[in-house]
């Protein structure tokens, strides 16, 4: 009497999305991280 597990994050599915949209919405929030912390460290440009 096992269930599958698939964590709590399930719940909040609620449309098909690609995986090449799911990478590039993760690509984009590493950027925006990356540049908001070289701004705080003094750090000019891009790193890419």
């Amino acid at each position: 009497l096992l269930g599958t597990p698939v964590g709590q994050i399930v719940g909040r599915m609620n449309s098909e999305r690609s995986v090449q949209a799911v990478f590039d919405d993760l690509t984009r929030g590493f950027e925006r991280a990356v540049d908001r912390i070289n701004r705080i460290a003094g750090i000019p440009g891009s790193w890419w």
